[in-house]
């Protein structure tokens, strides 16, 4: 009797039942309620994603976050327009209507903003909220100039690239060497909440005068910011266990103390 080989196994018709047809791609489910085809569930799914962009400017490159519902549309600098948005996503049954709130995170040393984003997943962490996320470049180190001094240049430059009238409510977060350039935004009215990620350095002053919510989460920064935190017992001050890095990039600081600085600044409903 002759014997079969591995080849000649693998090349005969598999017997004992029907084929089963392939699945889909990825085990994502389908929306709920939603009978449509798997290209037209990923058209939604893109739909519904926050637009993102990487700007290059003379200061450095800018990354922007825009939720579908900022009424984004086409300039004349060929900006693309906001994708069509699906029935109920900002109809008449809105998942939660247009974002009242600007974000900008300054990452700190010994990074910079493309890193950042990737590495600490910046897109997701500041993402839970309704809310137009900006990133600009930022010093890397302590020698460096801060690239946007100014919080109206950035969002003048963010507006006129992108299209979209940004929210006048600004909430800034900033890690580390961040302070240097969160420090020359605290005279800007529309800056209403800051947070800072072990960012506690340099003068106290800038925050002696700043008026808005103020939110600082210490780790190096403890022994610095406990007196600025016991004349202020308005200030929400917390120390942790995570590491310098780990603040920002565990996934579980930056999310919470957005929540908290957004239901802060916006007026409750």
């Amino acid at each position: 009797m002759p014997s079969v080989t591995a080849r000649d196994a693998a090349q005969r018709p598999v017997t004992g039942g029907p084929r089963q047809p392939p699945g889909p791609p990825w085990p994502t489910p389908k929306p709920r309620g939603c009978n449509c085809p798997w290209p037209m569930v990923l058209l939604l799914l893109l739909a519904a994603a926050p637009m993102h962009s990487r700007l290059v400017t003379e200061h450095g490159p800018v990354h922007v976050a825009i939720p579908p519902c900022s009424g984004r549309s086409a300039d004349a600098r060929g900006t693309r327009a906001a994708p069509p948005q699906a029935d109920g996503a900002c109809g008449s049954a809105p998942r939660a209507g247009a974002p009242q709130v600007t974000v900008v995170y300054v990452h700190g040393f010994w990074t910079n903003v493309d890193d950042a984003w990737v590495q600490h997943r910046l897109g997701e962490q500041l993402g839970g909220v309704e809310a137009v996320v900006i990133a600009p470049e930022a010093p890397s180190g302590p020698g460096q100039q801060v690239r946007w001094p100014h919080l109206d240049a950035l969002l003048k430059e963010v507006e006129a690239r992108t299209g979209v009238k940004l929210p006048e409510t600004v909430i800034a977060i900033g890690h580390s060497g961040a302070y240097r350039t969160l420090e020359g935004w605290t005279s800007d009215d529309r800056v209403k909440s800051v947070v800072l990620l072990d960012a506690f350095y340099g003068s106290a002053q800038p925050w002696e005068r700043f008026a808005g919510d103020l939110r600082i989460v210490a780790r190096h920064t403890a022994k610095r910011s406990a007196p600025f935190c016991d004349r202020h017992t308005q200030v929400h001050c917390e120390t942790t266990d995570l590491s310098h890095m780990a603040i920002v990039t565990s996934g579980s600081v930056i999310p919470r103390v957005l929540r908290e600085a957004v239901a802060a600044v916006l007026p409750r409903t």
